[in-house]
C-alpha cells in the first residue's frame, strides 16, 4: 500500500505564505500540524514544492529590504542602519580610536618605506622587513576578512626587497 503523504497541495501554499512572510519551518509546522521533518523530507521528494520554499524566503528578505529603503526616503536613519548593517567594514559602527584594516596596511607600508631608505645594509633591511611581512600576514591572518589585495602593504614590501632597490640610507648620502 502506498504511504500517504501528509502534505496536501493545500498545506503546502499554507507552509509557503508562512516562509513568505517571515514565519519560520517550526511555525509554520505547527500551523499545518506536522513536524519541521515533514516538511524537508516533502522538499527532498518534490522539487517544486523547494523551490517555492526558496524562492518564498527570498521574497521576505527583498520585501523588507525594499521597506527599508522606501523608508530611507523619508529619514536618513534607515539608510544608514541598512548600509551599517550590509557594509560594516565601511559604514559600520567603530570603538573611538579603532584603525581599519586598510588603515593600518597603510602605516605599515609607510614603516616599510621608513625602513628601506633608513637601513643600508640589503642583508640587514631583507630580513628586518621579512619578519615585518609575517608580522602583517599573522595579523590580517587573525582577522575575519581576507587581506586586502596587492595592498599598499604589500607594494612597499615587494618593491623594498627588490634586488634592484638600492640601499638608501641618508646617513650614507650625506657623508
Amino acid at each position: 500500500m502506498a504511504r500517504k503523504y501528509k502534505l496536501d497541495e493545500a498545506k503546502k501554499r499554507e507552509i509557503v505564505a508562512i516562509v513568505t512572510v517571515g514565519g519560520k519551518r517550526i511555525t509554520a509546522a505547527d500551523y499545518v500540524d506536522c513536524s519541521v521533518s515533514t516538511i524537508l523530507r516533502t522538499a527532498a521528494r518534490d522539487e517544486e514544492f523547494a523551490a517555492a520554499l526558496r524562492a518564498a524566503k527570498s521574497r521576505h528578505e527583498i520585501v523588507n529590504l525594499q521597506n527599508i529603503q522606501d523608508a530611507g526616503k523619508k529619514s536618513w536613519r534607515a539608510s544608514s542602519w541598512l548600509l551599517e548593517r550590509s557594509f560594516p567594514s565601511r559604514y559600520g559602527k567603530r570603538a573611538p580610536k579603532t584603525v581599519t584594516p586598510e588603515e593600518l596596511g597603510d602605516v605599515v607600508a609607510q614603516f616599510v618605506r621608513i625602513v628601506a631608505d633608513e637601513v643600508s645594509s640589503v642583508a640587514d633591511r631583507a630580513r628586518l622587513l621579512a619578519r615585518l611581512d609575517k608580522l602583517c600576514q599573522r595579523l590580517y591572518r587573525d582577522q575575519k576578512p581576507s587581506p586586502p589585495k596587492r595592498s599598499s602593504r604589500s607594494r612597499a614590501l615587494s618593491d623594498a626587497n627588490h634586488p634592484s632597490q638600492k640601499p638608501l640610507n641618508r646617513r650614507s648620502e650625506e657623508a
